[in-house]
């Protein structure tokens, strides 16, 4: 009690610059907080767990809002303050988890696994982390769980917003324009909703990661700050009104994150519930029995003031384990980095979130902005130096190695095959000659793993070598399904697969047609199993009028674990490198079962099985000597391609090798 007037003049002087404290924010932010850890790190008990990141940019919005909104009406507002107690509350602990972030890269990643990182800490010193993750989105980027900084997106999306925001607002103060600022709010906030919402259902991840997009939730905070006079005037109409407000917004929070999980759309509508549950919350104030027995508790307290600095930590260190490991890790592994993850962070908030703000940037505020942002942008340099490849010699040469083997790029399309097929519409597009084809491989991505191994050797025997095809799509006329078993919704793979075919068909020089596609990765209904058998009869009946060989490859072996983990030299870590066979057998084994069905009644159609060369006695290989056969858990590399590609060229280039291996699969 002695320490009370003390604390007072602290709260009335801090009233003039920045909102009144409330534990139970703090407690609403633990949260938020727990539940993307729990999503993270034990997805099955928080299937909806990233929804926390929604309620943290309705706090940030509430709260920062609130500073803004009191300092233009009094005529205080600073930009050049803002800002710099934005960087002094936000660089000190993200430069710290960057530079680990780094150094743990520099030391484990492979030399593309650590490009792509010095892109990201880049982007993520600029606050730009969520352009640079949308950039990346396709079908071949890489999983979220392999990239250390993926979490840093939301950080940026919030300072994207708070570049912009502030100045709205002192321009609307500036034209007298602030009695109608919640109206202005809750017009931007729709729109930004609807716009969202309506991009969500052609392309999910422009709504996910654009700031536009998602600056509704911000808004909802900030109208919550416009319009708090009024909610409290409401909800004094009833002593009860609050606490049911308070209830009714956890059990929408709650129930999202139990009813929504990785693959539920979002955000759109779904966004919305655990959005107005924390605004419910926060309206209902700190005197709520929700909010002052609970959230304002010690421990949610205690767990909320080190949000920020646990948000940072428990993703890097949660990737990097994953990472290591080329797996999930075990169960055990992961509460001990959520342990660690805590620790961590509470050191950090401790040690020197408390301590810079306490001392240093209250007496020195521009001079500690300043260092802080010049430290971000030495980061910054360090990346873009390791980037540039200058790091190399000092990084282990295992890491070096391989860069080609993990690498897509170049082997979607080249300009040959462009320029020949112009309007053919197809993902893949490959040309070995600028002259016409003489063999056809068609098919997906599997397929189209097969061409850089292929196209060499079809060329040793005087052949051209044409790869067409697109994402998971049939090498079949009319396909009545994805190699995934999702039936179509769009046009793209039966333009690009029956153009191909009839190519194939009409084109005299082509004597050759190589199919190839992923297995069944559903189960197949009896309907789409008819569906897929017939639609295959058609091919190979289109194909042999034509007189064309048809060869079929089966699809390779699909991996339990990421192939990069294989070549770290890790000396605690070993993860198995040669994998039982018997799982991907398993998996495919309905495309096995249909293509020996069909091959009774195709005698002259050969059959290619990978199994034979990528697997020996019951076990596959990851690694050839020290080349890595994968680019990834399902495709194959550049050396896994070439590795593969004599058995294809002995079937092509050997019309007697006739059905190979089908029957003993």
């Amino acid at each position: 009690m002695d320490n009370l007037p003390t604390a007072r003049r602290q709260i009335n002087m801090l009233s003039l610059r920045e909102p009144e404290y409330r534990g139970d924010i703090d407690g609403l932010r633990a949260i938020a907080i727990i539940s993307v850890v729990v999503f993270h790190a034990f997805p099955s008990l928080a299937p909806g767990g990233f929804v926390g990141v929604d309620i943290f940019f309705v706090i940030s919005g509430y709260l920062i809002s609130k500073i803004i909104l009191s300092q233009t009406a009094t005529g205080t507002f600073s930009f050049l303050e803002f800002y710099g107690r934005r960087i002094r509350r936000i660089f000190p602990a993200l430069i710290v988890v960057l530079l680990f972030v780094l150094a743990v890269g520099n030391a484990v990643l492979l030399k593309p696994e650590f490009d792509q990182l010095t892109k990201h800490v880049v982007s993520s010193t600029f606050f730009a982390q969520n352009f640079s993750l949308l950039a990346e989105a396709g079908y071949f980027d890489r999983s979220s769980d392999m990239k250390p900084l993926l979490h840093l997106w939301s950080l940026s999306v919030e300072e994207q917003f708070y570049i912009l925001f502030p100045i709205l607002i002192v321009l609307l103060n500036a034209t007298r324009l602030r009695a109608w600022m919640p109206l202005f709010l809750l017009a931007l906030a729709i729109a930004s909703f609807r716009w969202g919402h309506h991009v969500l259902k052609s392309s999910p991840d422009d709504a996910f990661y654009l700031p536009y997009l998602r600056a509704w939730e911000l808004l909802a905070g900030a109208l919550l700050t416009a319009t708090e006079g009024r909610i409290k005037q409401i909800l004094s109409l009833h002593h009860w009104l609050p606490h049911i407000v308070a209830a009714v917004g956890m059990g929408l929070i709650l129930h999202v994150i139990y009813a929504l999980n990785s693959t539920s759309p979002f955000p759109g509508r779904a966004a919305l519930w655990p959005v107005l549950g924390a605004v419910c919350i926060i309206a209902a104030g700190k005197e709520s029995i929700f909010n002052k027995r609970l959230l304002a508790s010690r421990p949610f307290v205690l767990i909320g003031l080190i949000s920020y600095p646990l948000y940072l930590w428990h993703w890097p260190i949660l990737s990097y384990l994953r990472i290591i490991a080329g797996d999930t890790p075990p169960t055990t592994t992961r509460i001990v980095a959520v342990g660690l993850s805590m620790g961590v962070a509470y050191v950090t908030y401790r040690a020197l979130e408390r301590p810079l703000q306490g001392v240093t940037f209250r007496r020195h505020p521009s001079a500690s902005s300043l260092a802080l942002a010049i430290s971000l942008c030495c980061i910054a340099a360090a990346a873009t130096i390791g980037n540039a490849g200058f790091l190399d010699r000092y990084r282990p040469v295992a890491l070096i190695g391989n860069t080609e083997n993990f690498t897509f790029d170049g082997r979607f399309e080249n300009d040959i095959c462009r320029k020949t097929y112009p309007d053919i519409k197809s993902r893949f597009c490959n040309l070995a000659k600028e002259r016409t084809p003489t063999v056809a491989l068609i098919g997906d991505s599997h397929a189209m793993s097969f061409y850089d191994g292929l196209a060499p050797l079809v060329s040793a025997h005087g052949g051209n070598l044409l790869n067409i095809g697109g994402f998971s799509c049939m090498p079949v006329f009319d396909a009545p399904l994805h190699s995934h078993g999702y039936p179509f919704r769009t046009t793209e793979c039966i333009g690009a697969i029956n153009a191909a075919l009839a190519e194939a068909v009409w084109n005299p020089h082509i004597s050759t047609v190589v199919l190839a596609g992923r297995r069944f990765v559903n189960t197949l209904s009896d309907d789409q199993r008819t569906a897929v058998e017939k639609a295959f009869r058609t091919t190979f009946d289109r194909l042999k009028l034509a007189n064309k060989r048809i060869i079929y490859v089966l699809d390779f072996p699909e991996l339990p674990l990421d192939p990069h983990a294989c070549l770290r030299s890790l000396p605690w870590v070993t993860p198995k490198c040669v994998v039982d066979a018997s799982r991907p057998l398993a998996l495919r084994q309905a495309q096995v079962d249909l293509i020996a069905k069909l091959a009774s009644d195709y005698s002259d159609i050969t059959i290619v099985d990978p199994f034979d060369v990528l697997c020996r006695e019951g076990r596959c290989s990851v690694l050839d000597a020290a080349s890595s056969l994968y680019i990834d858990d399902s495709h194959l590399s550049r050396d896994g391609a070439a590795f593969v590609a004599p058995l294809l060229a002995d079937a092509i280039f050997s019309p007697s090798h006739g059905i190979t291996g089908v029957a003993d699969k």
